[in-house]
């Protein structure tokens, strides 16, 4: 039997086990309460997340463009994925999510403050029916209320995923 493996992430300032990954309410209000958050979803393998500099760009950019400013500096980020790279049990592919959420109303005068938060999985793995007969997609239209943000909310999209399993499609 395969041993379940134990990921560590980052939140409120530490590495800790995915079990106690937390975003606390109180120091979160708007990314909690109003969806002020932004997030990109990068692979590692080891100690490298493929391009890493793209991905926390991308957020920053994100985060800046709603009104954001990251609570700590891009190299400091780069820094912190490290540990939690390091921290990891394995040395297998894994999901690292980045995430910068904003923070209470009682925001700076640069702008609203945003804890930035890495949390790390295992890939999904799929059954080799999915690679020899291939999927069906199915598709529904979404156009997202601000282009260049990716934001957290994808209430349409799971809801459309629903009614594809209502009507017998299965969904990866």
């Amino acid at each position: 039997m395969k041993k379940k493996t134990q990921y560590w992430s980052y939140s409120n300032g530490g590495i800790v086990p995915n079990a106690d990954c937390a975003i606390h309410i109180q120091n979160d209000g708007l990314g909690t309460m109003r969806g002020m958050r932004v997030f990109s979803t990068a692979v590692a393998v080891g100690s490298v997340v493929f391009r890493l500099t793209s991905h926390l760009d991308r957020i920053i950019l994100a985060a800046k463009h709603i009104g954001m400013q990251p609570n700590i500096t891009k190299t400091q980020m780069q820094a912190i994925v490290q540990q939690v790279l390091a921290a990891q049990e394995t040395s297998d592919m894994i999901m690292v999510r980045l995430i910068l959420s904003g923070q209470s109303a009682e925001s700076t005068a640069v702008g609203m403050r945003a804890e930035f938060y890495v949390y790390v999985s295992a890939m999904p793995e799929y059954s080799d029916a999915l690679y020899q007969h291939g999927v069906w997609l199915g598709s529904y239209p979404h156009q997202r209320e601000l282009a260049p943000v990716k934001l957290t909310n994808y209430v349409a999209a799971y809801m459309a995923r629903q009614q594809l399993s209502q009507i017998g499609r299965a969904h990866v």
